[in-house]
Parts: structure tokens; C-alpha cells; sequence
């Protein structure tokens, strides 16, 4: 008779354990990038740089890379960081574009001096970067192309330092 109940009861917990629901744990994971770009600057003041960012230069996620269920852009925002050339007066438009949007222009009356008051540039359109997070979801990469032009007469060099906040929802491991 002990036996019959032993037996009842595991097959019981058996059902009871198989008949939950397989549901992922799913954990949000806070994180960001930062990329800095160098634009080298022609006498024609042109600017166009092409870059990546990529969901495996970022080792918050290296266990997640194959696990990643949502992607939600909090922000970017950039600065300029350097600027080398002849003239403290350069300035001029920068673009940044992916997935056929379009942020900007932003306009730079002095490279300078954005750099001497550390000038933020927020990039806050929400429905855009709604269309760039479901590009990194699905291909774990973001190509961005910066554009634009300046008042430069010379070769010049640009930095811009640019960050990513981002909240990505990934499978508990």
C-alpha cells in the first residue's frame, strides 16, 4: 500500500510539474556603447564617415548575444570631443543617418568651442529610434553614416564621441 502511495505522489508531481507552463524569464539588461568617430575633414569641408555598431563589442551582452528577446533605445546623444585644424572658428552641420533615417542637421557654430562647454547633442525622435532598435534586435549590428559639412578651407580632423542607452530584454540564462 506505501508503495502505491509513493508511486501516486510522484506520478501526481510529475503531471503537476509538466502541466506548468514553459515561460522564459526574461531580465532586462541596462547598458550602453560609446563609439568615437574620426572624421577627417577636407579642404571642401565634406563630411562622410560610414560605422558600426555592433551587440559583441559590448561585454554586457556576451552571454546574450543568441538570447535577446527586445531592444529599447533610451537615448544617443553626441559631443564633440577634438578638433584639429587652422581655425578656431570651424563649424558646420553633422548629419547621422541609418535605416533611411535621417537625425539632424545639428548645427556647430564653433568645433571649439563645443568642445570648450562640452555641447551635448541628444538624438530623441522616439519613432526612430524605435526603427533602429528593432534593427540591432534582429541583426545584432547598426551601420550609421555621418554627414555633413563645414566652413574648413584646410584639412581638418573631428572626434565625436557618441552614446548609446540601451535596455535590452534577454532570456535568463
Amino acid at each position: 500500500m506505501k508503495t502505491v502511495k509513493k508511486l501516486s505522489f510522484v506520478i501526481l508531481c510529475f503531471f503537476f510539474l509538466s502541466s506548468c507552463d514553459d515561460e522564459l524569464t526574461i531580465l532586462d539588461v541596462n547598458t550602453s556603447f560609446t563609439k568615437e568617430i574620426t572624421l577627417s575633414i577636407p579642404a571642401s569641408g565634406e563630411i562622410t564617415m560610414p560605422y558600426s555598431i555592433n551587440f559583441s563589442e559590448n561585454t554586457d551582452l556576451d552571454d546574450y548575444l543568441n538570447h535577446i528577446e527586445n531592444v529599447k533605445i533610451n537615448s544617443i546623444k553626441y559631443k564633440v570631443i577634438s578638433f584639429t585644424g587652422t581655425s578656431d572658428t570651424v563649424g558646420g552641420e553633422v548629419s547621422l543617418a541609418s535605416e533611411g533615417e535621417i537625425f539632424g542637421p545639428y548645427t556647430h557654430n564653433s568645433f571649439v568651442n563645443d568642445i570648450q562647454s562640452q555641447t551635448t547633442f541628444p538624438i530623441n525622435d522616439v519613432d526612430k529610434l524605435t526603427i533602429l532598435a528593432n534593427k540591432l534586435k534582429n541583426a545584432k549590428q547598426l551601420d550609421i553614416n555621418v554627414t555633413g559639412s563645414t566652413n574648413a578651407t584646410e584639412m581638418s580632423t573631428l572626434i565625436l564621441k557618441i552614446d548609446f542607452d540601451l535596455t535590452v530584454a534577454v532570456q535568463a540564462l
